[in-house]
């Protein structure tokens, strides 16, 4: 079942800081990301259900988001982007923008499904995948995914039907596999100091500085 709107946005009245992200899948492998952290860093901000912040997918561009979600654009925001979008218009005008606190961040790896350990992924929908920090994730494990299920080649199946089922693997490895995500799996793929970095970020940010 796809995640609802509902679970990424927060009422305006309590929020201290919007994170954009790509879309909504980013912002559930992020949150997931955080919460393994966080498991054994309990400085580290809760971005799972702090109420003090709140998520955007399209990196925040798209207007009607903001109102839509009793979020003012005044907010302070921190944009996450992956590095495959390192051309982006707005990561372009973001990343020099001069402060203690960046606007913008990069992923070091090419999308955030390159922190997912394999591991993970073997354990939780049973195929695997060999994860590095530029392969594309996800259509590897639609590749893997479609050849257990079914006796058609993955080359004969159409572009429509190739990329319907790369968006499928893009929602289970964020919606299923994300909760699997243990710390020890993100020692593995030399992800706590990237996810480290965002959450510290993230916390500056935040007005009110207690976590328990």
């Amino acid at each position: 079942m796809s995640s609802s709107p509902s679970q990424f946005f927060l009422v305006q009245s309590r929020v201290g800081v919007v994170v954009c992200l790509e879309n909504a899948n980013a912002i559930s492998l992020f949150r997931h990301l955080g919460r393994a952290l966080r498991a054994v860093d309990r400085s580290l901000p809760d971005v799972a259900s702090d109420p003090q912040i709140a998520f955007l997918p399209n990196y925040g561009q798209a207007p009607r988001d903001w109102p839509a979600h009793g979020l003012s654009p005044g907010l302070l925001r921190l944009h996450l982007f992956e590095r495959k979008d390192e051309g982006h218009p707005l990561w372009q005008r973001l990343k020099d923008v001069p402060g203690i606190v960046p606007a913008a961040v990069t992923t070091t790896k090419a999308r955030l499904f390159n922190y997912i350990s394999p591991r993970a992924i073997q354990e939780t929908l049973g195929v695997a995948v060999e994860v590095s920090d530029r392969n594309d994730v996800p259509r590897l494990t639609a590749q893997a995914l479609h050849a257990k299920r079914a006796p058609a080649t993955w080359d004969s199946l159409g572009p429509e039907l190739q990329a319907t089922q790369v968006q499928n693997a893009e929602r289970l490895l964020s919606e299923e596999v994300g909760p699997a995500i243990t710390p020890e799996m993100l020692v593995e793929r030399r992800a706590k100091s990237d996810v480290t970095g965002w959450l510290y970020y993230i916390k500056l940010n935040l007005p009110w500085q207690f976590f328990g």
